[in-house]
């Protein structure tokens, strides 16, 4: 009865293999060559009254050798639980490993998906009532594919399978008969289909390539020649000026040709035969920064004020020669060799009013009137605005220091002067405590000028107390004012 089912169903997948062959359907698929590997498992049962059951698991390598022809290489598991051997009530596991070959042959093909028949046989060990048993078997059978991916594909199998095997020993039976369905995942090894012959690498096809031997990793378009989009005859790849507008001449580089090499193209170029090396302008011609009529290349003083006379070489005209240019020059015609300060006026270090070349005493102190050669007239009082003392005391801040050493200077540089040091406050106080005040903080002042180098026999200080005012000492900025140090040149 087993060798009838299995003839039967041999004869059935005869038959369909020879109607499809015969039906040669329009398949979706083109004749996929690749090889693969397949895993599977799933249920297994016995072709008995009882059904025992179990499992299979099977793994595979193949290769797709027709259009609709795939060969593999199979290994299987087998394991059935077998209830009540021999009416005995007992439980017995039938396993079986085997190695072979299957055949699938599709016989319906769409577009994901496919449906097959199979047969194959195989080596096999059966493993039954502690008995071995090794033989070839043979399978007929059913195969469903699903496309998942260019590479995956969900596999389901399902098969019947004879295993004649020899009945010495313990086994009686000379065939047995199982029923497996798996279901499991085929992977497609490699590309499909596979790229077309492509030498140069610019992803069209030599069969389409009408630019062959394109350097790698140039865009072309769909005809394999390198793109140019300005359409100058020079490929985006070799171009430097890739947006040269239509019609234009260009160089071996793609740009627009400038035959003096100012950097801008000859028909914008309004100065064609600028010399070589010459900075220029938008309009090709030579930059003149300063705007003074002297280019740039010829103008040995760039910077030039705008406005300013310039002479042939782009410098400021100096009609006295003084180092200052005439545009700054407030003395324009100082006697040559005079020194000058910015202004191109005389030096007046002292600020005195008198140039420091005829300044006899070029240290005067500020604010002094002085006669035509620099020194200080006499019969003159200055107030040190900025000479403070600590409250209530004779004893000078530090902020004062600084103003009385510029005195000091003016006063050591002019040794024939003679001063007197007053001393002033306000009337807050008794008239007696004011006067007293008054007079130790003139001293204080004179003790520093002389500790600065001045001679202490042209010094003297006198304090006159509350009894000079300058301001009113109602208000604290009129006694501020009041409370101050002079300075009195003596005939």
């Amino acid at each position: 009865m087993g060798r009838l089912k299995f003839a039967a169903l041999m004869a059935v997948a005869g038959v369909g293999s020879a109607y499809a062959a015969s039906s040669d359907d329009q398949s979706y698929f083109a004749f996929d060559d690749r090889w693969f590997v397949s895993a599977s498992g799933g249920a297994a049962l016995t072709d008995s009254s009882d059904f025992d059951a179990g499992y299979g698991l099977y793994a595979a390598i193949g290769k797709t050798i027709a259009p609709r022809l795939s060969i593999e290489g199979e290994i299987e598991y087998l394991d059935i639980s077998v209830s009540d051997v021999g009416g005995s009530g007992v439980s017995l596991d039938f396993t079986r490993f085997g190695a072979g070959v299957k055949a699938i042959f599709d016989v319906l093909q769409f577009e994901q998906a496919a449906v097959g028949l199979t047969a194959g046989a195989s080596v096999r060990e059966i493993d039954w009532l502690s008995d071995s048993q090794t033989g070839f078997g043979g399978f007929v059978g059913a195969n469903f594919r699903k496309t998942l991916d260019s590479n995956f594909e969900f596999l389901v199998d399902g098969r019947y399978t004879l295993d004649p095997v020899d009945n010495d020993g313990l086994v009686e039976e000379d065939t047995y008969y199982t029923w497996t369905l798996t279901a499991g995942i085929r992977y497609n090894i490699g590309q499909w289909p596979p790229p077309a012959p492509d030498s140069d690498g610019d992803g069209v096809p030599d069969s389409a390539d009408q630019c062959p031997n394109t350097p790698q990793g140039v865009n072309v378009n769909a005809t394999g020649c390198p793109i140019d989009t300005d359409g100058d005859g020079v490929p985006d790849y070799r171009d430097r000026c890739p947006n040269t507008p239509e019609g234009m001449l260009v160089d071996e580089h793609g740009c627009p040709l400038d035959s003096d090499g100012d950097g801008v193209i000859d028909p914008l170029d309004k100065c064609p035969d600028t010399p070589r090396g010459v900075a220029v302008d938008a309009e090709g011609c030579p930059l003149d920064s300063d705007q003074d009529g002297v280019a740039d290349s010829k103008d040995l003083c760039p910077n030039t004020p705008f406005g300013a006379e310039v002479d042939v070489n782009g410098c400021p005209f100096d009609t006295d020669q003084d180092g200052v240019p005439d545009f700054r020059d407030d003395c324009p015609n100082t006697p040559y060799g005079t020194p000058v300060d910015a202004r191109g006026c005389s030096n007046d270090n002292d600020g005195d009013g008198v140039p420091n070349d005829i300044d006899q005493c070029p240290n005067t102190f500020p604010g002094l009137a002085v006669d035509k050669v620099g020194c200080p007239l006499r019969d003159q009082v200055i107030t040190l605005h900025n000479v403070h003392f600590e409250f209530d005391k004779a004893v000078l801040q530090p902020d004062s220091r600084t103003l009385l050493e510029r005195v000091a200077k003016s006063l050591i540089d002019q040794p024939d002067l003679q001063i007197e040091v007053a001393g002033h406050t306000d009337s807050k106080g008794s008239d007696d405590y004011n006067q007293r005040l008054s007079d130790r903080r003139a001293a204080a002042v004179r003790q520093y000028l002389v500790s600065q180098g001045v001679a202490g026999e042209n010094i003297t200080s006198k304090g006159y107390g509350e009894s000079e005012p300058v301001a009113d000492n109602v208000t604290e900025e009129g006694r501020a004012r009041n409370r101050r140090v002079e300075i009195h040149l003596r005939d």
